[in-house]
């Protein structure tokens, strides 16, 4: 039986979890982002077939777009050919947009302008994200 140290034991735990401050590839960056960006799509797809009011929907819909941005955002980035960070930052405005559509009531006056510049937002954000190799990411904020 073979013994180490803590230090040697550390050293083992971080080569065997691929950890340690490596800077990931594009293709592990796009792999990691679009497994989020799934996962996203399938919360907001069985929150969109809950029979709730639109407001709690809106909620609820907001709360996981919130926390896949957070996710999103703590992914490492490949040092090259970074994404551009545009397309985060279009997230975020679409994040903040959707939230004042509801605040505002979807379908009222208030909202439309609101509505259009989502619209814009997320078609520029998609294809930023397509442009990257984020197939996964569709839909709100094109992410």
């Amino acid at each position: 039986m073979l013994a180490f140290g803590p230090a040697a034991a550390a050293l083992l735990a971080l080569a065997g979890c691929g950890g340690g401050s490596s800077t990931p590839t594009k293709a592990q960056y796009v792999a990691k982002v679009n497994a989020l960006c799934a996962t996203e799509q399938q919360q907001l797809t069985q929150i969109a077939l809950e029979h709730v009011k639109l407001s709690v929907t809106l909620d609820h819909a907001n709360g996981v777009r919130e926390q896949a941005l957070m996710q999103i955002e703590a992914v490492k980035k490949p040092s090259s050919e970074a994404i551009s960070p545009e397309w985060l930052q279009l997230r975020r405005r679409a994040l903040e947009l959707s939230k004042k559509v509801a605040a505002a009531g979807p379908g009222s006056s208030a909202a439309r302008p609101l509505d259009r510049e989502y619209v814009v937002v997320t078609n520029k954000a998609r294809a930023l994200g397509l442009a990257y190799g984020l197939t996964s990411c569709r839909g709100f904020a094109a992410v």
